[in-house]
This record gives structure tokens, C-alpha cells and sequence, in this order.
């Protein structure tokens, strides 16, 4: 039996079209991916899959290419508090924020992401500059505009955030898997290409131009706020970007914002919506204490906002989005729920007689192996 022919089908059709939320009980791993396949093709819109660890976004991303064909991005999350005053995993943030911008159909996404604040794409369109072959700037302006967005000048490129100018060559190392290298005739940039940071050695030529982004969610004005703490004002007048800085984000964009405001218009599945929201109130419960640990010892000052969003947050947020909840463990639903009642195939220890006798007795479904 085919999918179509199902009993549930023409209701899932139903609420799909209605754009109204709904559960799907009675799940197996398989027939979740199955579903989401089927919602993906149906739906016409792209989709939001929320689930409680990284490890189950990553095997369902790679089971969905492998079993369909079809692909899939997945937001990492950084593994550190964000009242830490040691600056987060910039590859995992480039990614992040590759993700959000580029806003791919599927996207799976562990709920510890989803307690992480990110700047707009409006802060983006107005704090990034662009180069391409053929610009003309000098290297003390492209100086001071690195500078500007958090970049430390070193001798070699070796990591996200550093770049260097020797003669008419420089090299940046933004948010991009590779770091690029300039070259200039004057204040002419005459060639463009990303290069390999360990060897040296030149990848790709850039013909279009390249993007750089602020390396904080957050660009320093010339003068610290005035509500900024009094303790650290010396230290922002002498050092700018100083360590820990990226902690007291809230004084520098007021304008940070979740992954769902980026995919505002998803359809958001919850895979075991009690576990995904145990394991957000308990990471939330986790970071306060954090934050209340790092006051209380005084390794941070207080914060005009705290650096993550609540759960209560993340309901108002998702108030308005379509979502379909993959529950197996059912609480008090106020939408309606359709039961898929799939099962796993009994384990045949190689008995082939048995094989062949459970695919005669179910002839006409559809069998995947």
C-alpha cells in the first residue's frame, strides 16, 4: 500500500492546505522520514525541523539523502554558555549564519540553537562591505574598516578573524570556510581568490565579489553606551573588541533576533515536542545559572538584556507558524492528531522462508530495504 492510499492521507492533505497545525502519532524512525519527505513535496513551503540533539538532526539529514534523495542543511549550535567571557566556535557561527542567510528548504536544527541570538539581516546589509576585482581602496581604509568589524591584524592568516597586508598582497580570513587573499596594483584590486590557510596554496579564483561580515554580532560605536558598566569603559577606550566583550552584546545591537525570525514563514515540526521543550527549559536553566554564577564571582557585570531567548519567548514567536508536531507520547493536544500506526518490521534472523512470507502477506505496500 502506497502512502496515498493511506487512511490518514487525505487528512494530512487536508491540514497541510488548511495550513493549520497538527499532530502525527504512532511514528516509527522510518515513517518520520517518510512523512517529512512526503510534507517537504506537498506542502509547497519550506520546513523547520526542530529535534532535541544534534546527533538526531545530523542522522535524519543523512538518512533523508540517503533513503530520498533529498538534502538537507543543519545549524550547529556553540557548545559554550553565552555568558562565558571567551568568544564562541567562529566556524560553527559562520555556518550558522551561512544557514540563516542562505534559508535552504529543509533545515533541521537541535533545540539548543534555538536559545541563541543572531543579528538581523538588516544588521548584516548594513554592517558588511563587499570587494570585488577591479575596486579601488587603499590598504589603510581596508585596514580600518577590518578593525572596524572585530578583525585582528597578524603576521600569517591562520584563523577566522585575522587578516594581513604585506605589500600589495592582503589576506582575510572572514566568515568563510576559506580565507581570501587580494592583490593590488596600487590601490587597485587586480586579483581575488580563496587560498588554503595550512599550505598556502591557492583554491579558487573569485570573478564575483566576496562578502565581509562583521565578526561580531555586534559593531562598537566609537564611544561606549552610556548604561555600559562603569568598570569596563577604560578597558573598551583602550582596547576596542577586548576579550569577553562579546558577552555585553546587548549594548552594542538591540536588534538581535532567533532562527525563527529568520524562517518566519516555515512550516516547524517538532520531533517529541515534550523532549524538545524539557531540553530547552533545561538548557535555560543552565544558562541562568551561569549568568548568576558569573555575577555573583564577578567575572561579568550586569547585562541590559540576557544573551538568550526563553521558552515563553519561543512560543510567542512560533504563535502565529504553521507546526506539526511528530509526538509518539501524546499530552493534552488542542489540534487535532492523525495516528500514522507504523510499525518496525520483525527481525526475520535470516530466515528467508519467513522473508518471503511476510512480503506475500503484504502485498501491494510499498517495501523499502
Amino acid at each position: 500500500m502506497k502512502l496515498e492510499n493511506a487512511s490518514f492521507f487525505d487528512h494530512l492533505i487536508k491540514n497541510l492546505k488548511k495550513q493549520t497545525s497538527f499532530t502525527l502519532t504512532g511514528l516509527t524512525t522510518f515513517s518520520r522520514l517518510l512523512l517529512l519527505n512526503y510534507i517537504c513535496k506537498l506542502s509547497g513551503k519550506k520546513v523547520l525541523f526542530i529535534t532535541s540533539t544534534e546527533q538526531t538532526a545530523l542522522k535524519y539529514s543523512a538518512d533523508l539523502e540517503r533513503l530520498f534523495d533529498r538534502s538537507a542543511e543543519t545549524i550547529p549550535y556553540q557548545n559554550i554558555s553565552p555568558y562565558e567571557v571567551v568568544v564562541g566556535n567562529l566556524y560553527d557561527y559562520a555556518k550558522q549564519i551561512d544557514t540563516l542567510e542562505a534559508q535552504p528548504n529543509l533545515v533541521f536544527t537541535p533545540v539548543k540553537a534555538l536559545l541563541e541570538k543572531f543579528p538581523s539581516q538588516d544588521f548584516f546589509e548594513k554592517n558588511s562591505f563587499s570587494l570585488k576585482v577591479g575596486d579601488s581602496i587603499s590598504q589603510t581604509d581596508l585596514l580600518n574598516k577590518l578593525i572596524k568589524l572585530g578583525y585582528k591584524r597578524s603576521t600569517m592568516v591562520s584563523d577566522i578573524g585575522e587578516f594581513s597586508i604585506r605589500g600589495d598582497i592582503a589576506d582575510i580570513y572572514s566568515l568563510e570556510e576559506n580565507p581570501i587573499r587580494l592583490e593590488f596594483w596600487g590601490d587597485e584590486i587586480v586579483d581575488i581568490r580563496f587560498f588554503d590557510n595550512e599550505t598556502q596554496k591557492s583554491i579558487k579564483k573569485l570573478a564575483e565579489p566576496v562578502s565581509i561580515r562583521p565578526l561580531y554580532k555586534f559593531v562598537l560605536p566609537q564611544n561606549p553606551p552610556k548604561d555600559f558598566p562603569k568598570e569596563l569603559k577604560e578597558q573598551f577606550e583602550n582596547e576596542g573588541y577586548f576579550e569577553g566583550i562579546n558577552v555585553y552584546q546587548s549594548y552594542f545591537n538591540t536588534d538581535l533576533v532567533n532562527i525563527l525570525d529568520y524562517f518566519s514563514d516555515y512550516i516547524v515540526i517538532f520531533d517529541e515536542f515534550a523532549e524538545v521543550s524539557a531540553k530547552y527549559q533545561q538548557i535555560d536553566d543552565a544558562y541562568i545559572n551561569s549568568y548568576n554564577e558569573a555575577l555573583k564571582t564577578s567575572q561579568i557585570y550586569p547585562l541590559k538584556e540576557i544573551n538568550h531567548f526563553t521558552w515563553e519567548e519561543i512560543t510567542r514567536k512560533t504563535a502565529g507558524m504553521q507546526k506539526i508536531y511528530f509526538n509518539n507520547f501524546l499530552s493534552d493536544e488542542n489540534n487535532e492528531v492523525i495516528d500514522i500506526d507504523a510499525r518496525n518490521v520483525q527481525i526475520f534472523d535470516a530466515n528467508m522462508e519467513a522473508v518471503a512470507r511476510f512480503i506475500q502477506e503484504h502485498k501491494g505496500f510499498q517495501i523499502t530495504i
